[in-house]
């Protein structure tokens, strides 16, 4: 019996940069909720770590930022 892939579900980033600070805005609902969760407007470094542990993928809508 073959399986199929599973999809890792998408959290999706806007980068924008801020006073010379990068900053992650939440840029779809996925991420909306995580930083609902976190109670912030935008998500942070060790906030993107934890996510990513827990199984989602990182997609970068405009700019990057190395984790």
């Amino acid at each position: 019996m073959e399986t199929e892939p599973i999809e890792r579900p998408i959290v999706r980033l806007l980068v924008k940069d801020q006073y010379g600070s990068k900053v992650l805005h939440p840029y779809n609902t996925t991420a909306q909720t995580f930083a609902s969760i976190a109670g912030t407007k935008t998500l942070t470094l060790p906030t993107i770590k934890h996510i990513m542990a827990l199984g989602y993928s990182i997609e970068y809508v405009h700019g990057e930022i190395p984790i």
